[in-house]
């Protein structure tokens, strides 16, 4: 019995579409590899939620005499920057892992402590909040990495 080449199984079509449908399961799976295998892969990331609860609690408590006002009192601000890193790490309750770098920019006063970012880390977070002094805008910076 000999089979034309009308009666086979497998017309263009179907190839064409199992192929396209192969074609997009693997571009699909190499799309999403690498985000199923990131929140376990080993590495030292920035820490949001530390930055943000550093920035509140120097903000609002430590560096003001008043929540309501963030007015910065220049003595507490003094002693806080004048800390070496050890001391800051212990004052804010960072890891031994972390890096921190605490900046106040403004008009009147510019305060820094903390070791210097790199430039090249891309892995780094940095929450601001507003304080004033003497009526005027100034900003703190908390930068984590």
């Amino acid at each position: 019995m000999r089979y034309d080449q009308i009666d086979r199984g497998q017309t263009p079509f179907d190839f064409m579409l199992g192929f396209s449908i192969f074609i997009m399961a693997v571009v699909f799976i190499f799309m999403m590899a690498p985000g199923l295998i990131t929140p376990f892969s080993e590495g030292q990331s920035a820490d949001p939620l530390f930055a943000d609860r550093t920035a509140d609690y120097l903000s609002e408590s430590k560096l003001v005499d008043s929540p309501a006002t963030a007015e910065l009192n220049t003595t507490k601000a003094d002693e806080f920057f004048d800390q070496n890193n050890d001391e800051l790490y212990s004052s804010i309750g960072a890891d031994e892992h972390m890096r921190v770098h605490v900046e106040i920019e403004g008009p009147v006063v510019d305060y820094e402590v903390g070791p210097n970012y790199p430039d090249d880390n891309n892995q780094v977070t940095i929450t601001q909040r507003k304080v004033s002094k003497d009526n005027k805008l100034h900003w703190l910076y908390v930068r984590v990495w």
